[in-house]
């Protein structure tokens, strides 16, 4: 395989990962409540190599806490996962979705300005930008690759899908838009 192929195949498969990785933690973000890990593998529609292998990953970088619950006299032992709390404020802020994606398609039907639309892409990640600067100034001892990880998944990653998206729902419309106008109004 040429080194073009393999860069290609390793972005894809760290892609994976970070999709995976971003699907336990926005279950896990919801509430600050511990998770059985039954409820994640429902929630994350992943398999169950895929969720241990990720869940061990996430905790070896402390962005998840674990628990097993050797009281309840079940057998095996529940195990359940929450939110390192530490990381709370940063994934509050991560409000971008699906469900934002679709307001987005709304508002570019109905407006036709793909510029105030990006407006409200770039206020989305200021948020998400200081949610992640609150968790660094409450955790001063986060390690360089968690913060990488963080700005990767929370703030990256959304923001390229949200423009990504912005500009194929554009594409459709694209007839119906006064580019000359847009620019002289920016």
């Amino acid at each position: 395989m040429n080194k073009k192929m393999n860069k290609g195949l390793r972005d894809y498969q760290t892609e994976k990962v970070m999709d995976s990785q971003i699907s336990i933690l926005r279950v896990l973000s919801y509430d600050e409540d511990f998770h059985q890990y039954s409820e994640l593998r429902e929630k994350t529609k992943l398999s169950d190599a895929t969720l241990s292998k990720r869940l061990k990953q996430l905790k070896k970088m402390k962005l998840i806490e674990k628990n097993i619950d050797t009281e309840s006299g079940r057998y095996p032992y529940p195990v359940f996962y929450r939110l390192n709390p530490v990381y709370a404020n940063a994934f509050r802020a991560d409000t971008r979705d699906k469900h934002t994606q679709k307001i987005m398609k709304e508002k570019l039907l109905e407006n036709r300005n793909p510029l105030e639309i990006m407006q409200e892409i770039n206020k989305d990640n200021n948020l998400v930008l200081l949610g992640i600067l609150l968790s660094l100034k409450e955790n001063k001892n986060i390690d360089e690759k968690i913060k990488r990880l963080l700005l990767e998944l929370l703030l990256w990653k959304p923001y390229k899908s949200l423009t990504w998206s912005l500009v194929e729902e554009t594409e459709r419309i694209i007839g119906t838009i006064d580019i000359k106008k847009l620019v002289w109004e920016v």
